[in-house]
């Protein structure tokens, strides 16, 4: 009898804990199968998801969060929109300084940066109201950090009245998300 529970002891308690570690395992990578299909499922679903957003809509939204920040065309865009309200767009001046990064401390490679730009752009009151509605309106997401302003008079030869002028030194903040 002694000599049977030695054998067990030294042949089977081995097996034993060898079986119970295997189905520990087994149960793990169940778990992880389980896991894996989940994540599989959820996959489809967000591809589904993208594929159905019109490229109409995935170009707008990279105007609105570009991937990179295109100061020259950015420039282009706000000299264009200065042009359409009879506004002198001047004195450009990227603040790459000022370029920072937001976000929090943890996920900082998925965090959105942003970068100043001021310039200033003189004209009528009214037409600089309609260059900041239609900034404000447009895809691009830019926050006017600050505006100051101050008078221009000019008169015009032809009519002898004075015409009231206004120089804008505005600031404002673009964002971008890199990738």
């Amino acid at each position: 009898m002694a000599l049977s529970v030695g054998i067990f002891i030294l042949v089977g308690k081995p097996a034993y804990d060898e079986i119970a570690l295997l189905k520990e395992q087994k149960t793990v990578i169940s778990a992880a199968g389980e896991t894996a299909k989940s994540l599989q499922a959820s996959w489809g679903d967000l591809v589904n998801r993208y594929n159905a957003v019109s490229d109409t809509d995935k170009e707008r939204l990279e105007l609105m969060t570009p991937s990179f920040v295109d100061n020259v065309k950015l420039m282009i865009e706000i000299e264009e929109l200065a042009k359409k309200h009879k506004l002198s767009l001047k004195d450009i001046d990227i603040d790459k300084d000022k370029e920072t990064q937001s976000g929090s401390v943890q996920d900082v490679s998925n965090a959105e940066k942003s970068i100043g730009i001021k310039f200033k752009v003189t004209g009528k009151y009214q037409d600089f109201l309609g260059f900041l509605a239609e900034l404000e309106y447009s895809l691009r997401v830019v926050d006017v950090k600050s505006l100051s302003f101050r008078p221009e008079r000019g008169t015009v030869k032809d009519l002898k009245k004075p015409i009231d002028y206004y120089s804008y030194d505005v600031e404002v903040t673009t964002y971008w998300l890199p990738q």
